[in-house]
């Protein structure tokens, strides 16, 4: 996961083999690394470390002591064509927003945190969904840990989630796994027989640990939902 041609601890620092001085962000998540790279905004990004569970996108699930260039999946059915804006990345599986606000999603899929529909594992992006089946659109910015994804409206603020849910961490109210995107919300009103739905909005920074969520308000306030054992 380090880029080095070799798999010996490293204990000072050390440039990965091959990286050019237009690197703009970088991401780690587990064993896998990923950076994104570019003269300005040019959207490539190289990935290597760890991929048995295919959360570097490479068609297959073996590892990878070698850096791949996006858009590598181009050469499948046209996924991932255009420049990648915003990375997540767990230990499992891992995020990528394009430049027109969609996201795909590679990696294990046990919980449903790919957000494609189904729990089915993907060594090749795939676009995320939302509940309604439709692709994921509007996002500007991802987070995620390895069971569970969330996903930050560009426009409105609000947020979705999806995978584990054991511990309500995508904050739906309820304790369900979900392989959809769904809004999170604060909570359900219920008046004359109907209900009313509370979504959380205005959020301007997200952020995932094990088992539980945090959002930031444009005001600056702070909601988290989530196991709370500690």
């Amino acid at each position: 996961q380090l880029s080095t041609s070799v798999t010996s601890i490293i204990s000072n620092p050390t440039a990965p083999v091959s990286t050019t001085p237009s690197v703009i962000n970088i991401f780690a998540g587990g064993r896998n690394s990923i950076i994104l790279y570019g003269i300005e905004t040019s959207g490539k990004a190289l990935i290597c470390g760890n991929n048995e569970n295919g959360q570097l996108s490479q068609g297959t699930n073996n590892n990878t002591e070698t850096k791949y260039t996006f858009p590598i999946c181009a050469l499948y059915s046209g996924r991932c064509n255009n420049d990648i804006i915003d990375i997540a990345c767990s230990d499992v599986h891992s995020l990528f927003v394009d430049k027109n606000n969609n996201v795909l999603a590679c990696g294990l899929n046990t919980s449903g945190q790919l957000g494609i529909g189904n729990t089915t594992s993907k060594y090749i992006m795939e676009y995320v969904m939302e509940s309604s089946g439709t692709r994921l659109e509007n996002i500007t910015n991802v987070a995620c840990h390895d069971n569970h994804s969330m996903f930050l409206e560009k426009t409105t603020g609000k947020v979705l989630l999806c995978g584990d849910n054991s511990k309500g961490q995508l904050a739906q109210s309820s304790f369900t796994n979900d392989s959809n995107c769904y809004k999170a919300r604060y909570g359900i009103k219920y008046t004359g027989g109907s209900s009313s739905v509370f979504y959380i909005e205005n959020i301007k920074q997200i952020s995932c640990g094990y088992q539980y969520s945090a959002f930031l308000e444009t005001g600056g306030k702070v909601l988290m939902c989530g196991d709370n054992k500690y």
